[in-house]
């Protein structure tokens, strides 16, 4: 169903950044990537979701660098049903708080390469349940997408290891209880 939307054969590899059109999203980085991923795998697909902003900076971006794989819809109300047609998820922000859309990914299963800020770092151990790349480092980002679209296995570990990651560090009744201790004063604040 989501090939048939995006207009595209369900064999193509899916790359998936979901995320408001924000300058702190980075969606340059996401379709300089593309456009680097396009010359080796012009069968991969990115795709983004998000609400769009009012400028038309990203569409003009991506027309600018000729990117023929990439597909902005918008935003959805239920970013589910893109998790599963995806086989990667990218987040390319230059900070977050605790990024929502790569706790969704994760729990999702899917292989996550993410820039590296502070609370990514938190979330991701680097090669483990994750990969995490330089900020605004477009080609380094291109080249952990290739290298998972190249291997099935490794997406599937990372894609296990995150959901596991998610599940027992993150599930809400953790985060519950971590809130009472730090508002009874039995946990310092911060993550853990």
């Amino acid at each position: 169903m989501i090939c048939k939307e995006l207009g595209i054969s369900p064999k193509s590899p899916i790359v998936l950044m979901v995320g408001t059109q924000s300058k702190v999203k980075n969606y340059p980085m996401f379709l300089r990537a593309a456009a680097h991923v396009e010359k080796r795998r012009p069968d991969a697909v990115f795709v983004g979701v998000g609400r769009k902003h009012d400028d038309d900076s990203i569409e003009e971006t991506s027309r600018q660098l000729g990117c023929n794989n990439v597909r902005l819809v918008g935003e959805k109300r239920d970013v589910a049903p893109w998790c599963a047609a995806a086989d990667v998820f990218c987040l390319t922000s230059y900070f977050e708080g605790m990024p929502n859309a790569l706790l969704e990914g994760m729990v999702a299963g899917l292989p996550v390469i993410c820039t590296s800020f502070s609370s990514s770092k938190e979330i991701i151990n680097d090669g483990a349940n994750g990969l995490l790349v330089p900020v605004d480092d477009d080609r380094a980002l291109g080249a952990a997408v290739l290298r998972l679209l190249g291997s099935p296995d490794l997406r599937a570990d990372l894609g296990r290891r995150g959901r596991s990651r998610i599940i027992s560090d993150f599930s809400w009744d953790i985060v519950v209880n971590m809130l009472e201790a730090l508002y009874d004063g039995r946990q310092p604040c911060g993550i853990g």
